[in-house]
């Protein structure tokens, strides 16, 4: 009944006097709530940087962390730097409490840019702080080659290695 709030949590010790508490500490304290509709984005994977014109694959995992059997649902993914959604998979396959299912995405890079693609699942459910994933960074990489030259003067610091020699 507390979901989406803030709660304080309150310690009391017993016994004849208080010092039955000191020298306790608390290192971790977990609180888990349990709903009935609840699908989480895990996290979106594939590659960090592709070239231009490159097509690669991105995977979406989305676990059920409700109580029932959850099907009929969309996972998308997005591009941040225009907002435009790259796909959409309709999942039809049940996904059970606890499951795991993985949704791949397939994209082809059309401008040089650097970006970040999240995933999210617009279907409501009981809560809905956990259906949209974090960032993954992309880098897109032009199609020319470059040359970089590094000059290391700093009184013969060994701070740069050349990684043909070592």
């Amino acid at each position: 009944e507390y979901g989406g709030q803030d709660a304080q949590i309150k310690f009391r010790t017993f016994g004849g006097t208080t010092y039955n508490w000191n020298w306790w500490d608390v290192f971790n304290l977990t609180i888990t709530a349990y709903f009935d509709s609840d699908l989480c984005v895990n996290g979106v994977s594939g590659p960090g940087n592709i070239d231009l014109n490159e097509t690669g694959i991105w995977e979406v995992e989305v676990k059920n962390l409700g109580l029932q059997t959850q099907s009929n649902f969309t996972v998308d993914l997005y591009n941040c730097k225009e907002g435009d959604a790259i796909g959409s998979v309709l999942v039809t396959d049940e996904l059970a409490t606890g499951e795991i299912g993985v949704y791949e995405f397939e994209w082809t890079a059309t401008e040089v840019c650097n970006t970040a693609f999240y995933a999210n699942i617009p279907n409501p459910d009981d809560y809905e702080a956990n259906n949209t994933s974090g960032g993954h960074f992309l880098r897109i990489n032009p199609n020319v080659e470059f040359n970089l030259l590094v000059w290391d003067e700093d009184n013969d610091i060994a701070t740069i290695t050349d990684p043909e020699v070592g």
